[in-house]
């Protein structure tokens, strides 16, 4: 009721207070069959209105073809729309009839209990009262008149049959249908469990025969259908075997009735077939949902009647589209795969390719930033190499300063009582020979030596009188790297060879060497290279004194 317009809700308000209250779901359902008009649906509740026939409701998405029914009634001359009138019966025959409807309402729920299938009495089913619309205050689905059904003919449903494998029950085969214990089994059709628009709709999309079984309970032959119809092997193995759908249902409950208008049915049980049929319009290509043949009455319904339709008319008439349609669906099914591959390995491919540019740009970037890394280290180290150049161009002009400053200040003059005669043979072959005092140091005799190496351009008259910084110049040595990195030479005896090593407040007359009277040193320059660049004319080169030198 909540899907109900205030126009459709003023109308079934005013359609109950006629009818005294009343089922909401039936005064529902006889409204929307006269399309909410509350005169009309009043007339068919209490069996006054017209003889005309209410608005015909039109079937969605269907087509009849009732050319290969066989069927001798006239339909032509029938409004198929038009159900059975329902006379409301008088308050005197209700109460005669109560008893009946008590026994046989006994009787059914006994043999249900029992499961043993109802015998067709005629008293049983006596009831004088035929509703339009289903009267239960809930309609029941379609699994619970599934269930209904199995215990009213005590047979089960060939589905729930083959699936109950641990229980010994056989499934359907072309052969019959037999139990794998020593007593046959009854079966019924495999019954959708659904909504009949959900069955016409897999009918529809699975391009299969839909089977619908409409019955009524209050229906005098309603019993025997389901006896030798819906149980009967042959009819049920043909089902089974050609992928029928098969929907049922009670024309008492809400599905059932909506199909049975659908349908057109007029007289139960009703048996309609449906499937897919070429469309009669050239301008459409697609196949349309068809009925293609109903069955009225107990006479047209018999298992023999049924079977007999379905294999020298229906079948060779649809199955041939059908599995056209199918294949068609198979090779739409295989293309659509196909292309769906196809994509996928395009994609799979792009994804690849993808991959590798993306390691290509990343090992491109690598690479870029080892590179620049590796610029940066050599501007790093052509800044250190620069500094260092500069650090030594600066030590080497503070350190001749400190030379030339040496050369003034340091280098003592020769006087007469000095005793100590020194030879110094330079590495270029030229000899020194003077006399030193006792107490001159050795830097002093190695500043003596060392302004033989102060490049000409510098002339001893401008050598400065003060030194670069205030402090003691052997002091100044050992910061300024060391006395191989400051003089750039050592001295060593003649004979025997041995060093004269530098080293800071060391008198002459505390050297080994030297303090006998002197001695002859040799001049020689780290890592064993001579300075070329003096020219003091060529002397002796033995490194020993000789007569003329003593004269």
């Amino acid at each position: 009721m909540d899907s109900l317009t205030p126009s459709q809700l003023e109308a079934l308000n005013q359609l109950r207070d006629l009818t005294n209250g009343g089922d909401d779901d039936v005064s529902i359902g006889v409204l929307s069959s006269v399309d909410w008009d509350v005169q009309q649906a009043a007339d068919m509740i209490f069996g006054t209105g017209p003889s005309h026939s209410p608005p015909t409701r039109q079937m969605e998405h269907f087509e009849i073809d009732d050319s290969a029914q066989g069927e001798t009634q006239d339909w032509s001359q029938r409004n198929v729309n038009e159900f059975p009138s329902n006379p409301r019966p008088s308050a005197l025959i209700s109460v005669i009839s109560y008893p009946f409807q008590l026994i046989t309402s006994i009787f059914r729920f006994i043999f249900s209990v029992l499961r043993i299938p109802i015998p067709h009495i005629p008293f049983l089913s006596l009831n004088f009262y035929r509703p339009l619309r289903p009267t239960r205050a809930a309609s029941r689905g379609i699994d619970s008149w599934i269930r209904e059904l199995e215990e009213e003919t005590g047979a089960v449903c060939i589905g729930s049959a083959s699936s109950a494998v641990a229980s010994g029950i056989a499934g359907p085969s072309s052969s019959g249908l037999t139990a794998r214990g020593a007593q046959p089994q009854k079966h019924l059709p495999n019954f959708a469990v659904g909504t009949y628009e959900d069955t016409l709709r897999r009918c529809q999309k699975e391009n299969r025969v839909g089977c619908v079984v409409l019955v009524s309970e209050e229906h005098d032959d309603d019993a025997e259908f389901k006896r030798t119809t819906l149980t009967d092997p042959t009819f049920v193995n043909l089902l089974v075997d050609s992928d029928f759908i098969v929907w049922g249902g009670d024309v008492r409950d809400l599905e059932p009735y909506s199909a049975s208008e659908k349908l057109q049915a007029t007289t139960y049980p009703f048996v309609a077939f449906v499937s897919n049929q070429p469309t009669r319009s050239s301008s459409s290509q697609s196949p349309t949902l068809t009925v293609l043949s109903r069955h009225q009455g107990a006479s047209n319904t018999s298992p023999t009647k049924l079977v007999e339709h379905l294999t020298s008319n229906l079948l060779p008439r649809v199955q041939p589209y059908l599995q056209r349609l199918i294949d068609s669906q198979r090779a739409i099914e295989r293309d659509r795969m196909l292309r769906q591959q196809q994509d996928q390995a395009f994609q799979d491919a792009a994804r690849r390719d993808t991959d590798r540019i993306r390691a290509k740009m990343a090992q491109e970037k690598a690479a870029e930033v080892e590179r620049q890394a590796q610029a940066q280290r050599a501007v790093e180290e052509e800044l250190e190499r620069q500094r260092a150049v500069e650090e030594r161009e600066r030590l080497v002009k503070e350190r001749m300063v400190w030379r030339r400053w040496a050369r003034r200040a340091l280098v003592p003059v020769e006087a007469p009582s000095d005793i100590l005669r020194i030879a110094i043979r330079l590495p270029n072959g030229s000899r020194l020979v003077r006399r030193f005092s006792p107490d001159t140091t050795l830097s002093q005799l190695y500043a003596f030596v060392d302004k033989e190496f102060i490049p000409a351009e510098y002339a001893a008259l401008d050598d400065p009188t003060a030194p670069p910084k205030v402090g003691d110049m052997e002091n100044i040595i050992g910061e300024m790297g060391g006395e191989r990195e400051w003089w750039g030479f050592k001295l060593l005896s003649s004979y025997p060879r041995a060093e004269v090593a530098w080293k800071a407040k060391v008198r002459l007359a505390e050297v080994p060497c030297l303090k006998d009277g002197g001695g002859q040193l040799i001049v020689e320059m780290d890592g064993g290279s001579r300075r070329t660049s003096m020219e003091n004319g060529s002397r002796d080169e033995d490194g020993y004194d000789t007569e003329s030198d003593e004269e």
